[in-house]
């Protein structure tokens, strides 16, 4: 659904959602692909760098490297929105 929907030609796109973030990190990378693509980069790229590293940061057993490393990678997701 996610590329046919992608695939729609308009001048502008805008997106309405409940949350900034669904259920998941890659909910946000959906939405925000549709609207700006390339912002976050692949989704694979997306997975990679910010949701593995935020879901182990966010983790309770996270030590305090992979907590900062979260923090760094969500203060760079807000960067680029």
């Amino acid at each position: 659904m996610h590329a046919a929907i992608c695939n729609l030609s308009s001048q502008k796109r805008l997106i309405l959602t409940g949350t900034p973030v669904e259920n998941r990190l890659e909910d946000l990378w959906s939405l925000m692909n549709f609207v700006q693509p390339g912002l976050l980069g692949t989704l694979d790229y997306f997975c990679r760098e910010f949701c593995a590293t935020i879901l182990k940061g966010t983790d309770r057993n996270a030590d305090e490297q992979e907590k900062l490393a979260a923090k760094k990678m969500t203060k760079e997701i807000h960067r680029r929105l």
